[in-house]
């Protein structure tokens, strides 16, 4: 690519990131709009300009893929140009729909009146915040890294849950708008209040993983996007409490919810990938679970993935898979120079589950070879708690959670054994 492509590309994203910035301070208003309707109208305002704004991105990148389109410089690159441009159209697909949640906002703020009810206020108010603000806090982490440009499939499938949660927050809204009942209301609010943590949470972790990706390197993701399920299973779990309306705070609302505990799990995998990278290199040594594209599409599948069926655990198990396995290394695995085998349990359960069950068959090689696996994949179950596959929605949450929870120690053990933890 010529100079002055590259010159132009840099100029648009610190473009972009100064306008993202900016939005964001002319948003910040919007936390405090249940406090009167003048605020409410004013924050209603400030969704303006961020609508031109993406269509302002839009156009420059547009621009930008005419001039490539021409460019003498790209001759040699005849061969790839068509992919280059499909890149910037699914890139332009999903600035313009980011543009349509805003312009969904915006009509929602812009019917508010005095004498709606607290509840639908504070339900209008709060998601709107969140989804503004991790929408800019993720895209200002993919334009530092040139995300779009380099990995536009990951930055799509990344982006899902925050559009999965815009809808979300928007029908639960107008439910409040409607009326419900006293035990549908503390149900709607809680499973508002716990998706709008789990997104907030989500984007600052899936920062910090970035933040370690080199665009450089790798290639862009080839999975399809993430199935998100959580929010509705939520509110399902919630609704079928008695007791949903005496819980007041998250942490109580988690213990009401198979799916919350299940994100809340995988949350904390997330996070201890983290930790235990920045304390490997701390110590002078390498990340521990590098940092790549399918990594970070891994991680945020097991997120928002609540498994009902058989697909939906194998889509769990392929994401643990590449996060523990094959992003420590592989046939290098990284964690055994701090860890025994016989402390690495889990992972040789998430390997023979994967390879001897749900994405190869078992049923094949010679006689001896197929006894051998499924002896390994009754091992796996057996270790689990489990004496066969499950079959129900039920119990393929309880292996999921069950998975997660070893992951967990697992990272945690990793954790406390890298030099320099502890002392």
């Amino acid at each position: 690519m010529s100079s002055d492509s590259w010159h132009y590309m840099s100029r648009l994203n610190l473009s972009f990131i100064r306008q993202a910035e900016e939005i964001r301070r002319q948003l910040n208003p919007m936390s405090s709009v249940i406090e009167s309707i003048r605020q409410t109208e004013e924050m209603r305002r400030t969704l303006d300009p961020m609508a031109s704004m993406l269509e302002s991105i839009r156009r420059n990148q547009v621009t930008w893929a005419d001039q490539l389109r021409g460019a003498d410089s790209l001759v040699e690159w005849q061969s790839s140009i068509n992919g280059i441009l499909s890149q910037f159209r699914s890139t332009q697909q999903l600035l313009a729909e980011l543009q349509l949640e805003t312009s969904r906002w915006s009509s929602l703020l812009s019917e508010v009146r005095s004498d709606m009810a607290p509840s639908y206020l504070q339900g209008l108010s709060l998601p709107a915040t969140v989804w503004q603000d991790s929408v800019f806090h993720i895209a200002e982490s993919f334009e530092r890294h040139r995300l779009p440009d380099a990995f536009p499939r990951l930055v799509q499938n990344l982006l899902v849950p925050h559009q999965h949660f815009s809808s979300f927050s928007r029908s639960l809204v107008a439910s409040l708008e409607q009326g419900v009942g006293a035990h549908e209301e503390a149900a709607i609010s809680g499973a508002l209040s716990l998706a709008e943590h789990q997104l907030s949470a989500s984007t600052t972790i899936t920062a910090e993983l970035l933040d370690g990706l080199d665009p450089e390197q790798g290639s862009d993701v080839l999975a399809p996007a993430p199935v998100v399920n959580l929010f509705g299973l939520q509110r399902i779990q919630l609704l079928s409490h008695a007791d949903v309306e005496e819980v007041s705070t998250n942490d109580e609302l988690v213990l009401l919810s198979t799916a919350a505990k299940i994100n809340s799990l995988a949350r904390r995998v997330a996070e201890g990938v983290v930790r235990c990278n920045q304390t490997a290199r701390i110590a002078g040594a390498d990340e521990v679970f590098t940092p790549t594209t399918r990594l970070l599409d891994a991680q945020s599948k097991l997120q928002w993935l609540t498994a009902q069926d058989e697909d939906d655990m194998g889509v769990v198990i392929d994401a643990l898979y590449f996060v523990l396995y094959e992003g420590a290394g592989a046939d290098h695995l990284r964690f055994l120079q701090y860890l025994q085998d016989t402390e690495c349990e889990i992972i040789w359960i998430v390997k023979h589950l994967r390879n001897r069950f749900f994405r190869h068959d078992a049923d094949h090689g010679s006689e001896a070879n197929q006894r051998k696996a499924w002896r390994e994949v009754a091992e796996a179950l057996h270790a689990l708690g489990f004496d066969r596959m499950p079959t129900t929605a039920d119990g393929f949450q309880r292996m999921q959670e069950e998975l997660l929870k070893r992951v967990r120690v697992f990272l945690e053990t990793l954790w406390t054994r890298i030099p320099g933890v502890g002392e």
